[in-house]
C-alpha cells in the first residue's frame, strides 16, 4: 500500500497519507515493525514518510473501543473463540518529516534549498543487506520451521493469520521507491541483495520464486540480471543457456529473437471453479493462488511460481491481425456469468525454452497454507492444483508478447512504471549520509558542508574560529561559525534535540554534523504534536493534529446516566499504564504535566455532560485554568459534537486568555459571570508545566477549526514571533485574528457571555489518547473507572480577592469571620487595615 501511494503524494507540507488496517494479534505496540518488516525509523528514512504517532506519542483519535475489545478478548479464556484469534483496527497517518516539510517559519528560499535533502547517501552493501533482512521477514512464511509451526497451531486455532501478505512484486516496489530517495552504488546494492537471496537456505519454499523476483526487477527498471538483459536466443551461447531448438516451437517462442519476458494467457474452464462456487462463502474463505510453470521431463526438472498476475472472466480468441496478441471479450457478470477465468501472467521467456516442450505444464494452484489445506485438501489433494494443462494446449494456453488489448507501445521492453530517481547524479558531499549498523538499522545521520577555498567561512575555519551547532526544530539545526556566519542544516528525519556532534577539518574547509535519529518517545513529543507551521507562502498549517469542519459535525443531545459507561471508557482510555499509576498514587496533581492535562480535559468533558460524581446532575459550561490562585484562562463550552472521523467527541468552545489587559477590560463582566452563573465556573488548578502545555495546545486547537484567515499583520507573522506567542502566566498564546469570530450560538447560550463575545477565540477541544502502536492505552478494571478525572484538583471560581481583586479558585477565607477571601497570607496581611473593622463587627 505504501509503495503504491507514496509516489502519489504531492510534495507539500499538508500532504498526508492515511492507512487503515484490520490486523491480527494483541500487541499493538509491535504492529509497525511487524507490518513494515523493519524498524520504523530506518523504513521511514528510506521511503520518505513517517507515522505521525511516532513523532508525537499522542493523538485525538479515540482508541477506547479498540482498547476495550482487546481487554475483552483477553478474557476469552483458553480455547475460547476470542482467545483463538484477536484482531484490531489500526489507522495510521503518515507524512514526511524531512527538511522540505520543516517545522516553524521557513522562508521560500530556505524551502527551495531544503529540497536537496530529500535524497540520502548510504553504503551500498549495507543497503543490500538491509533489503535482504526485509525480504526474509516479508516471506518468513516460506521458512520450513515456520510452516511446521503453523501446521501445529492449526490444530487448535483459526488460520486467518497464516495468509501470505506479500509477493515478490512488493519487495521490488519497495526497492524502486527507496531508489528515488537513496543515492548509492545501486548495482552493487542489488547484487548484494540478490547474492544473499540466492545463497539463503532458510526460505526453501521461496527458491521457486527467484525467477519472479528477477523478472519484476527487470520490468521495473530497477535492475536487470544478465539472463533477462536481452532475448534468450541472443544470450544462448554467451551465457551457455541450454535451450531447445527453434524447430520444436512455433509462434512467439519459435521466433529467432523472442523478447526476454512474455505473457502466459491461461483460460480456466468455468467448471473447474466449482470447488469454490459450490460452497458457501464462509467455507471458501479468501484463498491465495499462484501460477506455476513446471518442467517435468528432461535432465533438470524445475518449477517456477508466480504470485503477481491479473484475472478476469471472459472468452479468449486469437487475434487475426496479430499472432502474438489475443483478443478477449469480458463477461460483465463475473462470478455469476458463464465465461472462463482468464489469467494473464508475465514469465521469463527462457523458462519456457528450457527442456522438452512436451514436459512443460502451466497450472493455477492454491498456496500451501494450513487454511487452504484444511478447506480444500479433500477435493484438490496435497498439491492444491485448481487447473493444470500442457503448454501445447493451444485452446487453453497462449504465449503473447503483450497482454490482451494492451497498447504495444507499453510492451515489456518499454515498461517503466515505477517512480524514477532524478537523472542528476549527486555526490555524497551534497547529501546527508547514513551508515547501516550490524542489525541493519540506521541510527545516525551526517551532513557535511564544504566551503570554497578563499571564502569567508573557509578563512574563519582556518583562523580557529569556534563552531557551534544549535537545535532549531524537529529535524533542523543551525551551524554557526563564530558570530558572523550561520547556516541552517535540515536532516531528512527527526533527530535528537541535544547538541549534535561535529567533525571539523579546518585545512580542508569542511564541517560534518552528526545527529542521532530520534522517534517517540521523544524528550518532548507534545511540542511536535501541537506544532503550528508557518508555510513559505505565509499560511498556517497544523503538523500533526487533523483539521475539522466544526459546524457540520453532529451535535450530541444531553447525555444521561445510561451514557456514563461509554463516556467513562472514553476518558479512561486516554491514559497509559504509567499515567494510570501516577494518577492513583497522586492526591492532586501528578509529576507529569501531560497526565495532568489529560485529567483536566476529562474533567471538562465529564463536567459539561453532568455525569461527574463531584457535581452530580450539574452541567458546567464555563471553566477556568487556575494558576497561583489566579485565573489565567477562561473557557466557554457551548456544545458537544461527534467527531465522526476520529470516533471521538469534541467540545465546541471559545477561549479567553485572561491577561492583565483583559482583566481590566472585562473585570465587571467577569464578576457578574462568577457571581450570577449557576453553577459557578469550574476552576482547573494547574501546575506551571501543565499551564505551559495548555498554552502550547490552544493555538493548535484554534487552527484546527479555523474558518477565518490570518491578517497580514498577524502577531504570528511578526519577526521573531513564535507559536504560541507566549507560554508565561497571564500572557496570551494566541494571535488576535480569531478574536470575536463567534457564532450566534455564543450569545444565545447565556446572556452573561455576551460581554466576552468580541474577545474570545473559537477552539475545538477533545480528549488526548496515547498512540496505540507506540504505547497502549490502559483501561481501569471494571468498577474502578474514575468518573471525575481522577485525583485532579478543582474548585469553583469565587469572587475576586478582597485585596488584589484577582479572580481565583480556592481563595482562602478569613479565619475570624469566614467572609473575606484572599489569595494567601500576603494579601490577607496587606488588606487587614481595611478588613479589620468589618471583621470585628462580624
Amino acid at each position: 500500500m505504501i509503495v503504491a501511494t507514496v509516489p502519489l503524494l504531492r510534495p507539500s507540507p499538508t500532504s498526508v497519507l492515511c492507512t487503515e488496517s484490520l490486523l491480527a494479534g494483541s500487541d499493538t505496540t509491535a504492529t509497525l515493525p511487524t507490518a513494515l518488516c523493519s524498524d520504523v525509523a530506518t523504513f521511514s528514512l528510506l521511503v520518505g514518510i513517517t507515522p505521525i504517532g511516532c513523532l508525537s506519542s499522542v493523538t485525538m483519535e479515540a482508541v477506547s473501543n479498540e482498547a476495550a475489545l482487546q481487554k475483552f478478548s483477553e478474557g476469552g479464556g483458553p480455547g475460547g473463540p476470542l482467545s483463538q484469534q484477536r484482531q484490531y483496527r489500526l489507522r495510521i497517518h503518515w507524512r514526511s518529516p524531512s527538511g522540505r516539510f520543516s517545522l516553524g517559519q521557513v522562508s521560500a528560499s530556505a524551502e527551495k534549498n531544503a529540497s536537496i535533502f530529500q535524497r540520502i547517501a548510504v553504503d551500498a552493501k549495507g543497503l543490500g543487506a538491509y533489503l535482504f533482512s526485509v525480504y526474509k521477514k516479508m516471506f518468513s512464511d516460506e521458512d520450513m520451521s515456520t510452516l511446521m509451526a503453523k501446521m501445529q497451531r492449526a490444530r487448535t486455532q483459526h488460520y486467518g493469520t497464516d495468509r501470505q501478505a506479500y509477493t515478490r512484486a512488493a519487495i521490488v516496489g519497495l526497492i524502486c521507491l527507496v531508489k528515488t530517495r537513496i543515492s548509492t552504488e545501486w548495482p552493487l546494492a542489488i547484487d548484494t541483495f540478490l547474492g544473499l537471496v540466492e545463497s539463503d537456505r532458510s526460505l526453501m519454499v521461496g527458491t521457486n520464486s527467484l525467477q519472479e523476483l528477477n523478472m519484476h526487477l527487470a520490468m521495473s527498471g530497477a535492475f536487470t540480471v544478465p539472463v533477462l538483459s536481452e532475448g534468450p536466443r541472443r544470450l544462448e551461447n554467451r551465457l551457455h543457456l541450454n535451450l531447445r531448438a527453434r524447430s520444436q516451437d512455433g509462434g512467439l517462442l519459435g521466433e529467432a529473437d523472442p523478447p526476454s519476458i512474455v505473457y502466459i494467457v491461461l483460460s480456466i474452464p468455468r467448471q473447474k471453479l466449482r470447488v469454490f462456487t459450490d460452497r458457501e462463502a464462509e467455507q471458501v474463505g479468501s484463498p491465495d493462488i499462484h501460477v506455476s510453470v513446471k518442467q517435468q521431463k528432461g535432465t533438470q526438472p524445475y518449477e517456477n511460481c508466480f504470485y503477481s498476475f491479473q484475472c478476469f472472466f471472459g472468452h479468449l480468441s486469437k487475434n487475426p491481425d496479430s499472432k502474438s496478441t489475443p483478443v478477449f471479450e469480458e463477461d460483465p457478470k463475473g462470478w455469476l456469468g458463464t465465461g472462463d477465468l482468464i489469467v494473464i501472467c508475465p514469465v521469463p521467456t527462457f523458462t519456457l525454452l528450457t527442456g522438452p516442450r512436451n514436459g512443460l505444464k502451466v497450472s493455477v494452484s492454491l498456496n500451501s497454507s494450513p487454511d487452504n489445506l484444511a478447506r480444500f485438501r479433500s477435493q484438490l489433494g496435497l498439491t492444491l492444483i485448481v487447473f493444470e494443462t500442457a503448454l501445447d494446449d493451444e485452446r487453453r494456453v497462449m504465449v503473447c508478447r503483450d497482454p490482451p488489448h494492451a497498447n504495444t507501445a507499453h510492451s515489456v521492453a518499454s515498461q517503466r512504471q515505477s517512480p524514477q530517481a532524478p537523472t542528476k547524479v549527486e555526490t555524497s558531499e551534497e547529501l546527508p549520509s547514513a551508515t547501516f549498523e550490524a542489525d541493519h538499522s540506521i541510527r545516525k545521520l551526517q551532513i557535511r558542508t564544504t566551503f570554497p577555498n578563499g571564502s569567508d567561512e573557509s578563512k574563519a575555519l582556518a583562523n580557529g574560529t569556534s563552531v557551534n551547532v544549535k537545535p532549531l526544530d524537529l529535524s533542523t539545526v543551525t551551524l554557526e561559525i563564530g558570530k558572523e556566519f550561520s547556516q541552517v542544516l535540515t536532516f531528512p528525519s527527526p533527530v535528537q534535540s541535544q547538541a549534535p556532534k561535529t567533525r571539523i577539518a579546518r585545512k580542508s574547509s569542511w564541517i560534518e554534523v552528526e545527529a542521532s535519529i530520534h522517534f517517540a518517545p521523544r524528550e518532548d513529543p507534545f511540542d511536535t504534536w501541537t506544532k503550528v507551521q508557518q508555510l513559505p507562502d505565509g499560511t498556517m498549517a497544523l503538523y500533526c493534529i487533523p483539521r475539522l469542519a466544526l459546524d457540520i459535525l453532529p451535535v450530541l443531545p444531553p447525555l444521561t446516566e445510561k451514557d456514563r459507561p461509554w463516556l467513562n471508557l472514553l476518558t479512561t482510555a486516554t491514559q497509559t499504564e504509567k499515567e494510570r499509576k501516577l494518577v492513583q498514587q497522586s492526591k492532586s496533581t501528578t509529576p507529569d504535566a501531560l497526565t495532568d492535562l489529560k485529567q483536566s480535559l476529562s474533567i471538562m468533558l465529564l463536567s459539561f455532560t453532568g455525569l461527574t460524581p463531584k457535581f452530580p446532575s450539574i452541567r458546567l459550561s464555563v471553566f477556568s485554568l487556575s494558576y497561583n490562585q489566579a485565573t489565567d484562562t477562561l473557557i466557554f463550552v457551548s456544545k458537544m459534537r461527534h467527531d465522526l472521523d476520529l470516533g471521538s467527541i469534541v467540545l465546541d468552545a471559545w477561549v479567553l486568555p485572561y491577561t492583565t489587559e483583559m482583566e481590566k477590560k472585562l473585570n465587571s463582566a467577569t464578576e457578574r459571570l462568577v457571581e450570577k452563573s449557576n453553577p459557578r465556573p469550574l476552576a482547573l488548578v494547574c501546575r506551571e508545566q501543565e499551564l505551559i502545555l495548555w498554552k502550547r495546545l490552544l493555538p493548535a486547537l484554534a487552527e484546527r477549526c479555523r474558518t477565518w484567515s490570518h491578517r497580514d499583520g498577524c502577531e504570528y507573522r511578526k519577526k521573531g514571533a513564535t507559536i504560541p506567542l507566549s507560554t508565561k502566566e497571564a500572557e496570551n498564546p494566541l494571535c488576535s485574528c480569531g478574536e470575536g469570530r463567534t457564532t450566534a450560538d455564543f450569545a444565545k447560550k447565556d446572556k452573561l457571555w455576551a460581554p466576552f463575545a468580541k474577545c474570545v477565540t473559537r477552539v475545538a477541544i477533545a480528549p488526548i489518547f496515547p498512540v496505540p502502536y507506540v504505547e497502549a492505552a490502559s483501561l481501569f478494571p471494571e468498577g474502578s473507572m474514575p468518573s471525575s478525572g481522577g485525583s485532579k484538583s478543582t474548585g469553583s471560581v469565587d469572587s475576586k480577592c478582597d485585596h488584589c481583586g484577582k479572580m481565583a479558585a480556592d481563595l482562602k477565607a478569613c479565619g475570624a469571620c469566614g467572609k473575606a477571601r484572599y489569595c494567601g497570607k500576603e494579601c490577607q496581611k496587606a488588606g487587614w487595615k481595611t478588613h479589620k473593622s468589618k471583621c470585628k463587627k462580624h
